[in-house]
This record gives C-alpha cells, structure tokens and sequence, in this order.
C-alpha cells in the first residue's frame, strides 16, 4: 500500500488522479479520500485550488467526537 501525498486536478479543478509517496502517479475518473477533511482540503489538495471560506470552514470542524458518520449518494462509480 502507498500513501497519497496529493491529489492531481485539471484546470477546472476536478481531481483526475493522485501522487503517492514515491512520486507514482495514478490517473482515475474519481477520486475519494478516507481521511478527515482538514488532510484532503488542506494538506492533499493545492491550497489556491478552494475559496478562502471554503478553507476557514474546513479548520473550524471540530474534531473531538470518536464518532463521524457520512450519508451520501453516489450515481457512479
């Protein structure tokens, strides 16, 4: 297994892949992320890439429930 040291975008800013720690790049039509929003949004992503209040937003969550639950709908994978 490999680590994601980033996420690859286009010039829309939709994500088209990921680096991992060794420098491999990977292309994909999608990308999900398990990690917590503040490592996606600010540490794997390009900081210029997102709006300021979307990056405030992200590091007022507060992170001290043990529990997250997620409810989304996926139409393609």
């Amino acid at each position: 297994m490999q680590e994601v040291s980033s996420i690859c975008l286009n010039g829309d800013g939709h994500a088209i892949g990921v680096v991992t720690s060794e420098g491999r790049e990977i292309k994909a039509t999608l990308v999900l992320s398990n990690a917590t929003p503040y490592v996606t949004f600010k540490k794997l992503i390009p900081k210029e890439a997102l709006p300021e209040t979307f990056l405030d937003a992200i590091d007022s969550i507060n992170y001290t429930s043990p529990v997250t639950k997620i409810n989304g709908i996926m139409t393609l994978l």
